[in-house]
């Protein structure tokens, strides 16, 4: 990977570590899947008039738009209004053990001792976070844990997309996600009414950086680079996002360090590094399966 897109990766990355700092203020302020839903109308609004893509190529987009925008997003900020931001952040890792995980499953690539260890450690690590006594239910990491599934196949169905440009598939999936999420708000939450009705700069400016930042800048920008490199190159620097995501949470939020979130953190973001140094080394070595 060239400097420059390695600057673009680490953008990106960061960019998503303060978007969860942005959701946890979201969600406080509205139902997290009315949240959900008006980012991606935003989105939407914002690009697709400006990015047309051929009527061959929306199979892929709506498929895309189940799997990221319903499977990942919905998922995540109904789960991060339950916990902090930092816990979402180290939580959110699990995306890269699982894209091993679907690797072995539905490529048939198989894994050493040294990744098979590296995969206990961030489960294990994930159990301390969810073993915090200030979390009264396991229901928001179960929605995490398997928001981070959605997020490994999407990685899979973003490689094997058509030649389509980032920012439109950005804009694309947005437009077919939010009548899906906004249909799950009508018929799981209440209260929608209300939060439009109060609408301060908390929702306004997390609806923002969510939709902008986050979304239109850094997805375009990840898509890119995921259209450009192999999967194993870009995953890694996703590492950034539990640092950020944890340091604003502490700074911004005021969120409390606990020993949990201290080992839990340390042992699931050591089993992440482990699974993104093999890969490194696979890769620079030439070989594409059997490595520790």
């Amino acid at each position: 990977m060239t400097p420059r897109d390695a600057s673009l990766a680490t953008m990106a990355a960061l960019l998503w570590g303060f978007n969860l700092i942005a959701g946890k203020i979201g969600v406080g302020a509205a139902p997290p899947l009315f949240f959900t839903g008006l980012r991606f109308l935003l989105v939407a609004i914002l690009v697709v008039p400006f990015c047309q893509v051929e009527r061959k190529h929306w199979p892929s987009l709506f498929k895309l738009s189940v799997c990221f925008g319903v499977g990942h997003f919905a998922l995540l900020f109904v789960g991060l209004a339950g916990v902090d931001a930092a816990t979402a952040a180290i939580t959110l890792q699990l995306g890269v053990p699982f894209s091993i995980l679907i690797s072995w499953l539905v490529f048939k690539e198989s894994f050493g001792w040294r990744r098979s260890l590296a995969l206990v450690l961030s489960f294990i690590g994930v159990a301390f976070l969810a073993g915090e006594p200030r979390n009264a239910s396991w229901l928001p990491f179960v929605l995490l844990v398997t928001c981070t599934v959605f997020w490994a196949w999407s990685n899979i169905l973003v490689k094997r997309m058509p030649d389509i440009k980032p920012l439109a598939i950005t804009g694309w999936l947005s437009m077919f996600a939010a009548p899906q999420v906004l249909f799950l708000s009508w018929l799981l939450e209440t209260g929608q009414g209300a939060a439009i009705t109060n609408a301060g700069w908390p929702l306004v400016g997390a609806l923002a950086y969510t939709a902008i930042a986050a979304s239109i800048i850094a997805h375009a920008t990840w898509y890119s680079l995921m259209q450009k490199y192999p999967i194993n190159t870009v995953v890694p620097f996703n590492m950034l996002i539990p640092i950020v995501g944890v340091g604003a949470g502490l700074l911004v939020l005021n969120e409390p360090l606990t020993w949990q979130k201290l080992m839990g953190g340390g042992l699931t973001i050591l089993g992440v590094g482990i699974i993104q140094w093999r890969v490194a080394r696979a890769a620079m070595s030439g070989k594409k399966t059997n490595v520790g």
